[in-house]
């Protein structure tokens, strides 16, 4: 048990009737500890707090870690503040599963196994494909050391999908199961939001944007909201994982028979796993688990360079891995004709050059036209193709009538460094001198 000195239990009542009379003669009054309400937090002498299930219904309590040891207390006074959890609205409480402690995994590598097998037992996931889900899954319980939120984005059938989102629910850090992607959320929680939300696809932008750690939105009054948690997201029929960007986790689910996960079957997982995964956050927050280097050997791709860190670089594990993420990377840039962004630089390259503008709607049109030649049945609206062009650093304004893209110099110039971004090969233009900036296009030039 801990017993450090600045821990103290129960707390001591700090109080200013009666003096203390020193040998100065003057006077010393206590003073009541300051109390502070806290969610989870590393404290300046490095302690780390965090929630966890105080075995009470509507209750929770505070686990200290120091780096050796663990103390789980209704209250915990530190340095003249006396931290307490919060009180949470019973809907909250009953939705989000808390570890009830912390406790050993072993090493790593094995805590990493035990996850994977689970995954491939649940979910009928093969070896690699669990072994890819596991990166998300650990991932999200050290959201703030990454670079960035991670999103996972799933599909497959109804059912696979819906028992997914349930193990998901129960493996990955305070999962709160959402139908609806909104600002409204306990985001205050940094919860691992598990979304099916049918109407998502035209706020990707928006949400991809606010999954960068230190981006803030306007909160209630006059306070600022941070939106950066992990998330586990149900692509609905044709949308593309590029919706969340190429730094999104790809999983699709095998067609396979699974039986579905009853809720005491959930109720063993959370019981035996999540209070070792409260124990690898502790370790790897304190430092006392050492964080990999950014040269791990899967740090080359893409999709995981920003977990890469956080993976054990065990050479099994690696050999798993790189065939699968060699092919998702290739998926992914196959993906790119069917990015609404690709298409909406198609549909502006020519007319930025013999036009001074586009209407929103008109970019729609073509936008929409391109999309369906490639099979996609989606059909965008003007508002959220307005959200693609400002995610572009393409701001629309109003002529008076409607919503246009002007195709100024500074405009005509970003669609070209788009171009160049994306890697597109489009037919330039000899007169024009963004065009001749473009290196190793193979297009002749327009006549």
């Amino acid at each position: 048990m801990q017993s450090d000195a600045f821990l103290m239990w129960p707390p001591q009542q700090a109080t200013t009737e009666g003096a203390l009379e020193n040998p100065g003669g003057t006077t010393d009054f206590r003073t009541k500890p300051q109390e502070r309400t806290t969610y989870g937090e590393t404290l300046r002498n490095g302690t780390i707090l965090d929630l966890v299930d105080a075995g009470d219904r509507d209750e929770l309590s505070l686990l200290s870690w120091d780096g050796k040891n663990t103390l789980i207390r209704p209250v915990i006074d530190c340095d003249g503040i006396s931290y307490h959890p919060p009180i949470l609205h019973p809907s909250i409480r009953a939705a989000i599963r808390f570890p009830k402690g912390a406790s050993g995994y072993g090493t790593i590598l094995e805590l990493f196994r035990k996850v994977a097998n689970a995954c491939s037992q649940h979910l009928g996931l093969a070896e690699d494909w669990a072994a890819f889900a596991t990166c998300a899954i650990l991932s999200s319980w050290v959201n703030e050391i990454l670079l960035m939120a991670v999103t996972l984005c799933v599909s497959g059938a109804f059912m696979q999908v819906c028992n997914a989102l349930r193990l998901f629910g129960v493996l990955c850090r305070r999962a709160l199961p959402v139908a609806e992607l909104c600002r409204r959320l306990p985001f205050f929680l940094r919860p691992t939001l598990i979304v099916n939300d049918p109407l998502l696809k035209g706020k990707s932008d928006f949400w991809r944007a606010a999954s960068c750690h230190g981006v803030f939105v306007a909160g209630s009054g006059s306070t600022l909201s941070g939106l950066d948690c992990a998330k586990v997201v149900v692509l609905q029929p044709a949308q593309s994982p590029l919706m969340w960007g190429p730094e999104a986790m790809f999983l699709p689910l095998p067609p396979v028979e699974v039986l579905p996960l009853s809720d005491p079957q959930l109720a063993k997982i959370a019981a035996e796993f999540l209070p070792q995964l409260e124990m690898f956050r502790l370790r790897l927050l304190s430092g006392v688990e050492p964080v990999g280097a950014m040269a791990h050997p899967l740090a080359r791709f893409e999709l995981v360079r920003n977990l890469a860190p956080r993976i054990p670089a065990d050479a099994e594990i690696v050999r798993v891995l790189t065939p699968l993420l060699e092919s998702l990377q290739q998926g992914l840039v196959e993906w790119g004709p069917h990015d609404p962004r690709v298409a909406i630089l198609q549909a502006v390259w020519t007319p930025s050059h013999n036009q001074k503008q586009m209407t929103v709607g008109e970019i729609m049109t073509f936008v929409n036209a391109i999309l369906r030649s490639l099979g996609d049945i989606y059909e965008y609206n003007s508002r959220e193709v307005e959200w693609k062009l400002r995610n572009l650093k393409l701001p629309t304004c109003s002529n008076g009538q409607r919503k246009v893209l002007r195709f100024s110099g500074e405009n005509r110039s970003r669609i070209h460094q788009c171009v160049r971004e994306f890697g597109l090969r489009l037919p330039f233009f000899d007169d024009c001198p963004d065009c001749k900036e473009l290196q190793g296009t193979e297009q002749k030039p327009v006549e």
